[in-house]
C-alpha cells in the first residue's frame, strides 16, 4: 500500500487519470463494482480525436525515437521501446520498461474518425516493422 500526502496524491491523479478527475469535478457519479470502474477508467467518452491523439503523442516522446539507429547503444533497449509504444498504442496502457504503468492513454480504438484512424494503424505497422 502506498500513502500520498494531498499534493502527492493531487500529482499521481493528474499524471494517472487527469481525464478521471475532470468526470470526477463535473459531478459525473463513479460506480462502486470493481468490473463497473474497470471500465469507467478505461472509456474516455469526452476526449476529442486531437485531445487522443495528444495523449497517444507522448509515448513517441522518447530517445529510441530521436537517436540516429547507428548511434544506438543498446539493441535490446531498442526493442523494448519499440514494444512498449506499440503497446501504449494498441491497448493504451503506457508502462514503463519495468512494466509499470505510467498512465491510461487512449487506443486507437478511441479515434472516431475513420481516416485517421487507419493512418494511426499504419503507423503501429510501421514501428512494428
Amino acid at each position: 500500500m502506498t500513502i500520498w500526502s494531498s499534493v502527492e496524491f493531487e500529482e499521481n491523479l493528474r499524471l494517472r487519470g487527469e481525464y478521471l478527475l475532470h468526470r470526477f469535478v463535473r459531478g459525473v457519479e463513479f460506480p462502486e463494482a470493481e468490473a463497473e470502474i474497470r471500465k469507467f477508467v478505461d472509456d474516455l467518452p469526452d476526449l476529442s480525436d486531437a485531445d487522443a491523439l495528444g495523449l497517444m503523442a507522448a509515448v513517441f516522446g522518447r530517445p529510441a525515437f530521436r537517436t540516429p539507429f547507428q548511434q544506438e547503444s543498446s539493441l535490446p533497449a531498442f526493442q523494448q521501446a519499440v514494444e512498449d509504444t506499440i503497446g501504449a498504442l494498441n491497448p493504451g496502457v503506457w508502462r514503463t520498461r519495468e512494466g509499470t504503468e505510467i498512465r491510461r492513454i487512449p487506443s486507437i480504438h478511441h479515434i472516431r474518425d475513420q481516416r485517421v484512424r487507419t493512418v494511426l494503424a499504419q503507423v503501429v505497422r510501421q514501428v512494428d516493422e
